[in-house]
């Protein structure tokens, strides 16, 4: 017998690409926290990234590839599973939209930081810009994080 978990986080891959069914609140935490620990234990184990100076350029190493590879893999999945959430509150679209613009600005990050150090891309952008741009980023991944914990309809 399957566990309502298993079956949520099934749920993410089966509907990773639609966006017009809804998601309950369990079918958008259950994949949320397996992909967080996920991370979480590939970036611990990561020993030559994790020791790095702070600025300091990523290491390619198989930790970091796999680690990269995974994000990239879910990207739109996690997505169309936020637009499946919103669907189940009734809220609109364009609010799902606007958030993954966002997030998306946090993905390229991460990708820039295998490609150069923190303060090369700091350098590139400006560091008042770059910090414009990462509280963009944490407010969007906030706005998700709050709107997917709410447990009922609300209008908007």
């Amino acid at each position: 017998m399957m566990t309502n978990a298993c079956k949520d986080y099934l749920n993410f891959w089966r509907y990773a690409l639609n966006t017009t069914e809804e998601a309950k609140r369990s079918e958008y935490w259950f994949p949320t926290l397996a992909h967080i620990a996920f991370f979480t234990v590939l970036m611990l184990a990561d020993k030559e990234n994790l020791e790095i100076e702070p600025g300091e350029q990523f290491i390619p190493t198989p930790l970091n590839r796999i680690y990269m590879a995974f994000a990239v893999l879910t990207f739109i999945p996690t997505y169309t599973m936020f637009q499946r959430r919103l669907n189940h509150l009734g809220i609109s679209k364009s609010i799902a939209h606007v958030i993954y613009a966002f997030n998306s600005l946090g993905y390229m990050w991460v990708l820039a930081l295998n490609k150069m150090s923190q303060r090369e891309i700091e350098d590139k952008i400006g560091r008042k810009n770059f910090m414009i741009l990462a509280s963009l980023i944490g407010v969007s991944y906030t706005v998700e994080l709050i709107l997917a914990a709410k447990s009922e309809r609300i209008e908007i």
